[in-house]
């Protein structure tokens, strides 16, 4: 069985991402090269074996490799295998690029000679970066279905991320495989794009564990190894974090900005928001220069 979702076919876009399902009554092994192309491939779940100018590699969750334009590759012995594809061409990625300064890492990932076929650049994010790479994809895939002017600025924006995190783990390719496995980087990602949206709800650990399909336990660790944070720290940052932009962009009161931000107790939250943030809720509305730590996704 094969999944193929949301192929872009702008004709003067050149560029176009799909996710690929595959298991094992789906092959996988023809072999096929992009001329004008290139391939940036990111291994969601499964594995598999991957041939490229008669060099074969192990792939697996959370790998991420570039395939130059014109290297011919296929897949083997794999079992049920997800991947998101990125396919753009030269003149895209130059257009994107024109007019920023040259980064090392990005033209180093780019750079390629087309009369020497390199074997595919393995890469290995940690779970952060693996959790970043699979959000972008799905925003990708998104954007994609509306076709519109405004929707290639973000699929461009989006791209340009994935670009970035990609050259800057270029220089780390033996780093251990991300502590997020399976299909576990996906569903958390996925709450995390639900959670930015419906922030105010009552969330507990049950509730997200569920969401994502998870016990209890295996959700915190894989919340708390993608995020660098456990999920009720996250949650409540990112609650802070809005509260923040309401602060800046409404004139609500302090207990109404509380209670849209998922606050139940309006002296909770200015603790929380002068413990998180250094000064207090009306100061900061002030002062809103002022520095602070919030991180959220």
């Amino acid at each position: 069985m094969s999944e193929l979702r949301n192929k872009l076919q702008w004709a003067d876009f050149n560029f176009r991402v799909l996710y690929c399902l595959h298991d094992s009554r789906f092959g996988i092994n023809w072999r096929h090269t992009h001329e004008d192309y290139y391939e940036l491939v990111i291994v969601r779940s499964g594995h598999a074996t991957h041939c490229c100018e008669g060099e074969s590699v192990r792939i697996q969750t959370g790998d991420v490799f570039l395939l130059a334009p014109g290297e011919t590759h296929h897949y083997t012995s794999h079992g049920e295998f997800g991947i998101y594809n990125l396919l753009f061409s030269v003149d895209f990625v130059r257009r994107v690029l024109d007019g920023f300064p040259a980064d090392p890492g990005v033209e180093a990932l780019l750079a390629f000679d087309p009369n020497r076929r390199m074997p595919p650049r393995i890469r290995h994010p940690d779970s952060g970066t693996l959790l970043r790479l699979i959000s972008l994809s799905e925003e990708i895939l998104e954007a994609q279905q509306r076709s519109t002017p405004r929707s290639r600025i973000m699929i461009t924006a989006d791209f340009m991320k994935i670009l970035l995190l990609v050259a800057e783990n270029a220089g780390c390719p033996d780093t251990p495989a991300p502590a997020v496995t399976g299909d576990s980087a996906f569903r958390i990602a996925c709450l995390l794009r639900l959670l930015n949206t419906r922030f105010a709800e009552k969330w507990t650990l049950t509730k997200m564990a569920s969401v994502c399909s998870l016990s209890e336990s295996r959700f915190r660790s894989c919340f708390k190894a993608a995020t660098g944070m456990a999920p009720g720290s996250w949650l409540l940052r990112h609650r802070l974090y809005k509260a923040s932009q309401m602060m800046l962009a409404t004139e609500l009161d302090v207990g109404e900005i509380a209670s849209a931000c998922g606050f139940s107790d309006g002296n909770y939250f200015i603790r929380q928001f002068h413990r998180v943030i250094g000064v207090p809720p009306l100061k900061f509305r002030k002062n809103p220069r002022k520095t602070w730590p919030l991180t959220t996704a």
